[in-house]
């Protein structure tokens, strides 16, 4: 079997992350089953380079590497945490330089993290159609994260980890 490209991306605004910790616990998964290259991209160590331009043309090289990079990926995990009931405007900015034929049939993987289990709809309403408008596909299940999921670090800068597996509950599915 070909290795494939698997990228992570997490949304996450914030340091450290519970999507941040599911995205990895995903890319991990999906490496550890085929072979593959895997990476992974944090919102909040790409935010200088992918706002250093509101349009692709106004990127430097470093946002121009960063967009190729989830362009040429041959599978995509992208998470992001709720806020007010939808994906962050960060990752929005990042897919708004992406170029919108580049992930056509291209398979998605889903993930979000939120304040409460009835946040969990975000990956039907707001980002499974963001992948509809690229034709990307998506998988038919996601993942969801909410706070009782996680070991939450609450010393030094040890990130959030996930309970039973690595994963939130049910990920497994």
């Amino acid at each position: 079997m070909a290795r494939i490209s698997v990228l992570g991306i997490s949304g996450g605004v914030s340091t450290p992350s519970r999507t941040t910790a599911v995205v990895s616990a995903l890319v991990k998964a999906v490496a550890s089953r085929i072979p593959s290259d895997a990476g992974l991209i944090e919102i909040t160590e790409a935010a200088p380079s992918i706002f250093a331009g509101l349009s692709r043309g106004a990127l430097g090289a470093s946002g121009e590497a960063i967009i190729q990079r989830v362009e040429k990926a041959d599978l995509l995990v992208v998470g992001t945490p709720v806020y007010r009931a939808s994906y962050t405007g960060a990752l929005k900015h990042l897919f708004d330089l992406v170029d919108y034929r580049a992930l056509t049939g291209k398979t998605v993987l889903l993930a979000a993290t939120g304040g409460s289990p009835y946040h969990g709809l975000v990956l039907e309403h707001q980002l499974r159609p963001l992948f509809g408008f690229f034709g990307a596909v998506t998988v038919p299940t996601g993942v969801y994260g909410a706070p009782d999921d996680f070991i939450d670090a609450e010393n030094g800068n040890r990130a959030p980890r996930c309970r039973a597996g690595h994963l939130p509950e049910g990920a497994h599915q």
